[in-house]
């Protein structure tokens, strides 16, 4: 497959015009009316599908970007004084290896361990249904965020590109 550098502006643009699409075939712009139901599920399906498209588009300018640490940090000197620092707290020959920090997931939103020795009851549960406008607040806003990334891909290609290196080291 050829990648030339021609179409991520093509590609990015051709996005933002179905974007556009979706906003005038939902009327979700518009204060006074309110979509159907099945006219936002239709339209949230086309959406994820080209926000997809973004996320893979974004993933191959930054594939073919090339980026090495930032003038202004010197990795030689962090390095040297991590090494320093360590060198003091281990023992002789003896390498410490250092790993990356990763990132910590907290699990304190998770609810309590059930026991489920006799069957739990799920009379209390009841199938709650999302209001119209609390769908069209949550599919504009995924439109917002959408048009963000769309607005300015190249920062979002340079993190992108950041993170990989991060990860490769």
């Amino acid at each position: 497959m050829r990648t030339d550098n021609a179409l991520f502006p093509l590609a990015i643009e051709q996005i933002g015009l179905a974007v556009i699409g979706l906003i005038g075939w939902t009327g979700v712009h518009l204060a006074e009316r309110t979509p159907a139901k099945w006219r936002l599920r239709r339209a949230g399906t086309k959406l994820k599908a080209l926000e997809n498209l973004v996320r893979r588009l974004i993933m191959l300018i930054a594939l073919k970007l090339d980026v090495a640490p930032s003038e202004g940090c010197n990795v030689s000197k962090v390095q040297e004084q991590d090494a320093g620092s360590q060198a003091s707290e281990t023992y002789e020959n003896i390498e410490q290896a250092v790993f990356p920090k990763t990132r910590r997931v907290s699990l304190s939103l998770l609810p309590p361990l059930m026991d489920f020795s006799e069957r739990p009851d799920f009379s209390g549960f009841q199938r709650t249904r999302v209001p119209v406008y609390i769908a069209v607040r949550r599919f504009s806003r995924r439109i917002v965020a959408l048009q963000r990334v769309l607005d300015a891909p190249e920062a979002h290609a340079k993190r992108l590109a950041r993170r990989l290196y991060d990860l490769r080291q």
